[in-house]
C-alpha cells in the first residue's frame, strides 16, 4: 500500500480522486495549497507519490514551486502533475515529472496514479 499526497484546491474533483485512491488500496493525505503541502512534507509521514494541480490558489507555490521544494527535501518522492487546461498540459510536457490532464470523472488521474506508483510512465 503506498500514501499519495494529493494537492488540489477544487473540493468537488479532489475527493472523486482520494476516492478512487482509497478505492485502489492506497493511503491519502488531501492539502488544497502548496503551503499545506510542503508543511505536511516536513512531517515523518511517509509518502510515496505528490500529485499536484500545476495551478493552485494565489500567495502559495505553484505546483511546479512544490513539486521543486518537495524533491529537495524528499528526493526519492515520485511526482505526477495535474491539470485541466490541455494547453498548458501539451507545454510541460517533457522529461520532468509525468502530466496529466484532468477528466470529468478522475479516470485519467487515477490511471496517472497508479503508473507512477508502479513506475510506469504517466501521461
Amino acid at each position: 500500500m503506498a500514501h499519495v499526497m494529493l494537492v488540489e484546491d477544487d473540493e468537488a474533483f479532489s475527493y472523486l480522486v482520494k476516492k478512487g485512491i482509497l478505492a485502489a488500496g492506497h493511503d491519502v493525505s488531501c492539502v488544497i495549497d502548496g503551503m499545506r503541502a510542503l508543511d505536511s512534507l516536513e512531517s515523518d509521514v511517509q509518502i510515496d507519490l505528490l500529485v499536484t494541480d500545476l495551478r493552485l490558489p494565489a500567495g502559495t507555490p505553484n505546483g511546479v514551486s512544490l513539486a521543486q521544494m518537495a524533491s529537495l527535501r524528499r528526493p526519492a518522492l515520485k511526482i505526477l502533475y495535474m491539470t485541466a487546461f490541455a494547453d498548458i498540459a501539451e507545454a510541460a510536457r517533457g522529461d520532468g515529472p509525468a502530466i496529466v490532464l484532468k477528466s470529468d470523472d478522475a479516470s485519467q488521474v487515477l490511471s496517472a496514479i497508479e503508473s507512477a506508483l508502479t513506475g510506469a510512465r504517466a501521461g
